[in-house]
């Protein structure tokens, strides 16, 4: 019984030992852990993509781990994300760019100062309807390409198309007509300031531009404060260079 006994011990002390040996390298593993570990990445791409079932052995460096749950869509979606808000950044500041330049926007006050030298477009018109075009300049020639003699004693049809918002064009002389009689009949110093806005005009040969216009009332010379023409101040410029505000 004694060497029975003896036995059974020392089996037992033989599997309390191999159960109990510390890891050693080399050593093959019987365990595996299959719990879901939180892989220390946000992708976002779906609930589960954060999380990892993969065993990872705790002989690992943090640098060796970080290797290992890192995900390739970690990557793709940041470098996308960055993409879209560079654009987005761009856009932005070439739309204020733009917003900067309207309010910096030269607008003649006299017929004197229309006929001096401009390298803007300029064009003077009545200041009744159907605003007879009477003047306009060499870069507006040059934008529209019409020479002066063709356009003298004629409206600004000649420039809008299909896709010219003519309600626009309209209401704003509308209102820049008014604010200018109020200013006249109250006998106030107040400026009448101009009004600028966006449109698809067409050029002779048929080809849209967008058109950043600002039209201002004109006197005929400093001495002569009642209005008598309206003036308008062309700018081609590209489409996504009109202000978030104007879209």
């Amino acid at each position: 019984m004694v060497r029975g006994l003896s036995r059974t011990m020392g089996s037992l002390a033989s599997s309390s030992s191999s159960t109990n040996a510390p890891f050693q390298p080399g050593m093959k593993s019987t365990t595996t852990n299959t719990k879901p570990t939180w892989s220390g990445q946000l992708s976002f791409s779906s609930p589960e993509a954060d999380f990892t079932s993969h065993y990872i052995p705790n002989t690992l460096t943090e640098n060796d781990r970080s290797r290992l749950v890192a995900t390739p869509s970690t990557t793709a979606v940041s470098s996308s994300s960055s993409s879209i808000l560079s654009s987005f950044i761009s856009s932005i500041a070439g739309r204020n760019k733009a917003a900067a330049s309207t309010a910096a926007t030269y607008v003649p006050k006299t017929f004197k100062e229309a006929l001096q030298s401009h390298k803007e477009a300029i064009v003077v018109t009545t200041a009744t309807a159907p605003f007879t075009i009477l003047y306009v300049n060499e870069a507006w020639e040059k934008m529209c390409g019409y020479t002066s003699a063709e356009v003298i004693d004629h409206t600004l049809d000649c420039i809008q198309g299909p896709e010219t918002n003519v309600t626009l064009a309209t209401s704003s002389v509308a209102k820049l007509l008014v604010a200018d009689q109020v200013v006249e009949e109250t006998s106030s110093n107040t400026a009448v300031e101009p009004i600028d806005m966006y449109l698809i005009n067409y050029k002779k040969d048929g080809s849209p531009f967008t058109n950043h216009l600002t039209i201002g009332t004109m006197t005929l010379n400093e001495d002569n404060d009642e209005p008598h023409f309206l003036v308008g101040v062309l700018e081609e410029i590209s489409p996504d260079q009109v202000p978030l505000r104007m879209i």
